[in-house]
């Protein structure tokens, strides 16, 4: 099965094997939230609380559950599995094998001030994981849950960018 990609970076996007997924506001920000998680499970009051501050928790689990199944449906409709949603009564995540979400990516590719001593191939990995920074994470939204991740994620591409160059100069090397 085609995995779902899931866009973080710059502006907000799912997309299938067949195109972009058009998701309602709710359901992105739930799949989002969800993304950032990285395949750990978040409890469901944890959610809750996140995308609905402003309501009681019994009100804001109930609306989570609505949110869960309008965007399985959503998912569904569009050829991914029921299994891309990972629901226990207690907790939500996501099937990270069905998933590739940018974040990850870049995560798993930068490179930190503390490797100085990084070979070429490191280097070339940071570059092509610095290619999913499209812009802030979710630049789009003003929502708080993410506020402190879109800085954390913007401060690791500045430092990435900075051993990069750093990199580079030891070898006295412009190019790769």
């Amino acid at each position: 099965m085609a995995k779902l990609d899931i866009h973080l970076l710059g502006r907000f996007a799912v997309v299938s094997e067949a195109g972009p997924i058009e998701l309602k506001d709710r359901s992105a920000q739930l799949l989002a939230y969800l993304a950032l998680a990285g395949g750990r499970p978040v409890s469901r009051t944890r959610a809750a609380g996140a995308l609905w501050p402003d309501l009681t928790e019994e009100r804001a689990r109930a609306n989570l559950s609505t949110v869960m199944w309008r965007l399985g449906r959503a998912l569904q409709s569009h050829g991914h599995s029921a299994g891309v949603l990972v629901a226990t009564p207690t907790s939500v995540g996501l099937n990270m094998d069905l998933c590739d979400i940018d974040v990850e990516q870049f995560r798993r590719g930068v490179l930190h001030p503390c490797q100085p001593g990084a070979g070429l191939e490191h280097l070339s990995r940071t570059i092509h994981a610095l290619r999913h920074y499209r812009g802030d994470l979710l630049e789009d939204w003003d929502v708080e849950w993410c506020q402190i991740e879109r800085e954390d994620l913007k401060q690791c591409f500045v430092s990435s960018l900075q051993a990069l160059a750093e990199g580079f100069d030891r070898r006295g090397r412009q190019d790769l």
